[in-house]
Formats: structure tokens, C-alpha cells, sequence
């Protein structure tokens, strides 16, 4: 069953984009043979997107409970068209083809909106200093990932690696911000500025631009750190090395 295990909430959230995937489908068969000079669909009614004229009830059924299933065909007359071999081609690839098309524009929202939905998305606002390890920061809280032991980071930041993140500002500008690393002595004020915009960005800085600002990579205690001026909100998320 294709819906096995999911919650009430899952599917309610699945079937409408699933019914216009298959009435999208249909539809898109009916427009090209329109466009080709066959009204036959159209003249049915097939020329919509309204469920109501494309779904199968049984079907629909066979792709709740098996898995796949169908909606009505379209009815085609070939004879309309100038070429019916070829039109009976671009009318068949008109379904899938809208179905590439709405797995393109789907993965393009996804990939918009999934930051604000994964588990591993934070939203930071510098609010005050940090009193709890070293001196407070006039530019606000620190923000970071630390170990338990140092890591020695010495062969990556020798080699090509980099810290990867994504991040977007919340505020109506781009906010900068500084980030950097902390090595054994504690030493977290050797920061790179880099500007975060508002807009979900996928952002690369090199390991050994970190060295170079002088933090010891034999002993990183934080692998990330980011400060920022009170009041600056930004979300952040999917923080690697690569």
C-alpha cells in the first residue's frame, strides 16, 4: 500500500499535489493534441483540470492500495493531425514530459522551503554577551560547535577541504557576520567577515583560511563559530566539512 505508515497529516498533505500530478498529466496530453489540431478531448471536457473529468475511480483505488493505477485516458482522433505518427508521439510525451516538469518545479520549492523544515535548521538572534566561557563580546553572543576533546585538523586544512554551510538572514538586508574557529587555548577571536543575504545560500570557506588567521588546526576544540552585532537573526543549517 503506497500510503502504509503514514500519519493523517502526511496524507492530507499528499493527495492534492498527487491528484494534480495525475490531472496535470491528462491534461497535458488533451493541450498538445489541441494544439495539433485535434479538439476530440476538448470537446469531451477533457481540456481541464478538473479531477472530476480525469480520475478513474478504479484507478485511483489501485494506486492507494497497490500502488499504481491510472486515470481516464484521453481520447485522441489522429486523423486531425498533419503527421499522425509524429503527432501521436509529441501527444504520448506531453504526459510525461508534465511530469518532469512538475518534478523540477517540485524540487525547486523544496529546495527553497526544506531548510525551514529539517531537523538540523537553527534560527540564531543575537540578543546579549557571553559571560559563560570568555570575555563578552561587544558585538554579541557567540554562537558555537564544540568537542569534548580537540580535534587535530591539521591534514585537512593542508588539503582541500572546506566548511560548507547553508544560511539565510532573516532581517530585510544582508547581515555580516564573523566566523571562525576555536583552537585549545580558547582563542575564538580570529574571525573571517562574510555577508549573509536573505535568501537560502550555500556558503564554502576553506580550512586554510582559518590557519592562516593563526588558530593552531592541531587542537580545534570548536569547528564553528559565528558572532554577530546584537540583533542580527540569521537560520543556518546542513554545516559540514567537504
Amino acid at each position: 500500500m503506497i500510503f502504509n505508515g503514514l500519519s493523517i497529516e502526511q496524507l492530507i498533505l499528499l493527495i492534492p499535489p498527487l491528484l494534480f500530478a495525475l490531472c496535470f498529466h491528462e491534461f497535458s496530453h488533451a493541450y498538445v493534441a489541441y494544439l495539433l489540431g485535434d479538439h476530440t478531448a476538448a470537446k469531451r471536457g477533457r481540456l481541464t483540470l478538473n479531477p472530476l473529468a480525469h480520475l478513474d475511480p478504479f484507478g485511483s483505488l489501485m494506486i492507494i492500495f497497490v500502488g499504481f493505477g491510472w486515470a481516464k485516458p484521453v481520447p485522441v482522433d489522429p486523423r486531425y493531425f498533419k503527421n499522425s505518427r509524429i503527432g501521436m508521439m509529441q501527444v504520448a510525451f506531453a504526459g510525461p514530459a508534465s511530469n518532469l516538469l512538475l518534478a523540477l518545479v517540485g524540487g525547486l520549492i523544496i529546495s527553497k522551503t526544506d531548510h525551514l523544515a529539517q531537523e538540523d535548521a537553527l534560527r540564531i538572534n543575537w540578543t546579549s554577551g557571553d559571560e559563560t566561557r570568555y570575555s563578552p563580546s561587544e558585538d554579541g553572543d557567540y554562537f558555537r560547535i564544540s568537542t569534548d576533546q580537540p580535534d587535530n585538523m591539521t591534514r585537512q586544512s593542508n588539503g582541500a577541504m572546506k566548511l560548507a554551510f547553508n544560511a539565510k538572514s532573516f532581517s530585510a538586508s544582508n547581515e555580516k557576520i564573523q566566523i571562525g574557529q576555536c583552537d585549545v587555548n580558547l582563542d575564538c577571536n580570529q574571525t573571517l567577515e562574510i555577508e549573509i543575504n536573505n535568501e537560502w545560500t550555500e556558503y564554502m570557506i576553506s580550512l586554510k583560511d582559518f590557519e592562516n588567521l593563526g588558530i593552531d588546526m592541531s587542537s580545534i576544540t570548536s569547528s564553528i563559530l559565528i558572532k554577530a552585532k546584537l540583533g542580527v537573526e540569521i537560520g543556518i543549517s546542513n554545516i559540514r566539512l567537504e
